[in-house]
């Protein structure tokens, strides 16, 4: 299926990276958005969560699968906002080892 246009799909990393999970979800709470669904899936071997939040009334998606990665999808302006918020949480975390 093609992406709409002006969304964005971006791989954030691996999808058992639990300091890069905490990162996207301490970058979504900093950008106040609000959850909308949230929902985990299997097939076969394969596992898929996905967390769909609202911001400033725009939908982007948090998606972790097996083999696939951490994934955020949306407008692509909001998907680089919160990428930057992203590396700035986890920069924060390291610094403060």
């Amino acid at each position: 299926m093609p992406a709409i246009s002006g969304s964005k799909r971006l791989i954030l990393g691996r999808e058992h990276d639990e300091a890069l999970r905490a990162g996207a979800l301490a970058a979504l709470r900093r950008l106040k958005a609000q959850t909308r669904a949230s929902s985990w899936d299997t097939g076969g071997c394969q596992e898929v969560t996905t967390l769909r939040f609202t911001i400033d009334g725009q939908e982007v998606t948090l998606t972790s699968g097996t083999n696939s990665g951490l994934a955020l999808e949306g407008p692509a302006v909001l998907v680089d906002r919160i990428r930057t918020e992203i590396e700035a949480s986890l920069s924060l975390d390291e610094s403060s080892d």
